[in-house]
């Protein structure tokens, strides 16, 4: 779903707006955030976002340990997944497999 280019998600992002704006029966012109936020309907980055963190928080326990940073210093990255170092195409940068991981590493550690 999101893991392709922006710019293939502009209409898509834009329906979601005007659907917020005509179930909150709100003015044409009124900004969003808040009314996602009033009515808790996630946008649709974040909504990617959440996905793809799901998706490595259910695969996490098939990842091979080469993947995960193994060493034993105490650094704030030692429980992060190993992001693929070189990835010459860009259509492997959207690959979901990539995506994931470097969302799911974004993630803050207390969560």
């Amino acid at each position: 779903m999101g893991t392709t280019y922006a710019s293939h998600l502009v209409i898509l992002n834009n329906i979601l707006k005007r659907e917020i704006r005509i179930i909150t029966k709100s003015n044409y012109l009124d900004h969003t955030n808040p009314l996602f936020f009033l009515t808790g309907i996630l946008k649709l980055h974040d909504l990617n976002r959440f996905l793809l963190a799901q998706y490595i928080f259910k695969k996490r326990a098939d990842i091979s340990d080469d993947k995960i940073v193994n060493h034993n210093y105490a650094t704030r990255n030692r429980d992060n997944l190993n992001v693929p170092s070189f990835q010459r195409l860009s259509l492997t940068q959207h690959n979901v497999s990539y995506t994931a991981i470097t969302v799911w590493n974004s993630l803050p550690a207390d969560i």
